[in-house]
């Protein structure tokens, strides 16, 4: 039988553990991902025999059975959810604005001079002998050209810097995701028969819900506190990491269906389920779609001016030329070309809004080059200058 002694010490280095906890909890207050513990004290029974039948039942003192966590997983799965949604709406919000205030009608916007054209075109009808207003008209037609091409540039770097911060999460998920894996190899390591190790599973579901901000994932616990996640709201979507084995996340760009995701080797997701990540493909779809917007209020003003101006009589009874061009020229070197060239343009305003994508092949023997069409068909062949009505190419060295 235990003296009062020793019930009093075991009382005594029962509260002093319990002390231990709550000092713990206190430094640790403002630590990432730390969850409260608390001290659980037990009896401490006596063994039951016939002859201290009595006496066994005063006990042996106190003990500290376990240091528990502060953790419900449905509470911590429903933040994870509301922040995943969160995440996805703020980062569009965010960058619906950025968009907003690049197309925001403002001095010397695509609006302004838009109606500033048309104005000049109404001075001229007012004053067809008048080179004055011609003038004037000329100017504002490059000041229009101007603006189309400054916002067609604004949007093209959004889109690009969009893309980029994209790239930037997506290797975040994949670095954190890694990390979720070697916390689910140490705790099936170190959880065998023992205490669950408490600091490695906040540690766990910091990560976890770390990877929730980005993309939405849905989360499986397994009889050592290890973690399967899969992509989705639901436990069937596409799995993420398995144990210590993951999938790597891609993203695949498109220029006009914003952005799908690559899973492992094989599967393609083409939108994910909330998170930063979907408010930012959601974004560089809006953005991509505005972009072609614009673009085809270019083509089709640069159509019906040109035309109107065509059928149209100048300043010396001659009908009218085209004003506007549409068609941006690139040049995208061959990667079997075996020397490099200089390749120029000669354009035809209008005409050149017609001229199709074309391939240039050089032909040693005839030493000419000739131009095809997406067909295969030669559609113009010269030595230096190849004229494709509306358009000149020129090649030098």
């Amino acid at each position: 039988m235990a003296s009062l002694f020793d019930i009093g010490k075991t009382a005594v280095q029962a509260q002093r553990q319990a002390l231990n906890v709550t000092g713990q909890n206190i430094a640790n207050v403002n630590t990432e991902g730390y969850r409260k513990r608390s001290a659980d004290l037990t009896e401490v029974s006596g063994s039951q025999s016939e002859l201290t039948s009595i006496t066994s039942q005063i006990g042996l003192g106190v003990n500290l059975s376990e240091v528990r966590r502060a953790y419900n997983v449905f509470l911590a799965s429903s933040t994870n959810s509301s922040q995943s949604r969160f995440e996805s709406s703020q980062t569009f919000v965010e960058t619906m604005e950025r968009l907003e205030n690049a197309l925001l009608p403002g001095e010397g916007d695509l609006s302004s001079q838009i109606s500033n054209f048309f104005r000049t075109l109404s001075d001229v009808e007012a004053s067809p002998g008048d080179l004055a207003p011609r003038a004037a008209a000329i100017e504002q037609g490059n000041g229009l050209a101007n603006a189309f091409n400054v916002t067609a540039f604004v949007l093209r770097d959004l889109e690009a810097q969009i893309a980029g911060t994209i790239d930037q999460e997506v290797s975040e998920v994949n670095r954190l995701v890694s990390s979720l894996g070697s916390v689910n190899g140490k705790l099936r390591s170190s959880n065998l028969g023992a205490s669950p190790p408490n600091a490695l599973m906040d540690e766990r579901d910091r990560l976890i819900a770390e990877i929730s901000k980005k993309v939405r994932i849905s989360v499986n616990y397994g009889p050592r506190h290890d973690v399967n996640v899969r992509l989705g709201e639901h436990q069937t979507g596409p799995l993420l990491l398995d144990g210590e084995r993951r999938q790597v996340i891609q993203p695949i760009y498109g220029e006009k269906n914003g952005v799908s995701f690559k899973l492992g080797s094989s599967k393609v997701i083409k939108m994910l389920d909330d998170g930063g990540l979907r408010g930012l493909s959601t974004a560089l779809s809006v953005i991509q779609d505005t972009h072609s917007q614009v673009d085809t209020l270019a083509d089709r003003m640069v159509s019906e001016i040109n035309t109107a101006h065509r059928n149209g009589i100048d300043f010396d009874g001659q009908f009218g030329r085209s004003m506007f061009t549409a068609r941006e020229l690139v040049v995208e070197p061959s990667l079997d070309n075996s020397s490099t060239l200089d390749v120029s343009f000669l354009t035809v305003p209008g005409l050149v809004d017609e001229v199709v994508d074309a391939t240039f092949r050089y032909n040693g023997r005839s030493g000419a080059w000739s131009a095809y069409d997406v067909n295969n068909n030669i559609i113009g062949t010269g030595r230096c200058e190849v004229d494709l009505n509306g358009l000149i190419v020129r090649v030098g060295k």
